[in-house]
């Protein structure tokens, strides 16, 4: 999984690479745990002095989180929390499935004309 945050009034500019593994999955609700790096591109000057690591300009750090997920199909709206204690509420879209081939979708078939 990889997220991208950007708050304004914060000006804050952050990326994070997580590897995820699934605790539970049971019909459409599944359970994941995650874990990996955060790394802020733009930490703003109040943001930075609250996180635990700093490297020289760059902020990052490690980061475990739980992730409850819905999936409905086209969409699959989830809610994660951090053990930085930031809740993430959004959604997934899956394009694949909006998209499909047109062939299937459409009946993209030739008649044939009889002479």
């Amino acid at each position: 999984m990889m997220e991208l945050i950007y708050t304004p009034p914060l000006e804050v500019l952050c990326i994070g690479f997580n590897a995820q593994s699934r605790l539970l999955n049971y019909r459409k609700f599944s359970l994941e745990l995650y874990g990996g790096i955060k790394f802020f591109l733009l930490p703003g000057p109040e943001f930075a002095k609250i996180l635990p690591f700093r490297s020289g300009r760059d902020v990052w750090y490690m980061n475990l989180g739980l992730l409850c997920q819905l999936q409905l199909g086209m969409i699959a709206p989830f809610a994660d929390i951090g053990g930085d204690g930031i809740l993430t509420v959004g959604t997934e879209v899956n394009f694949h499935a909006i998209y499909k081939k047109p062939k299937s979708r459409y009946k993209l078939r030739t008649r044939e004309v009889k002479r």
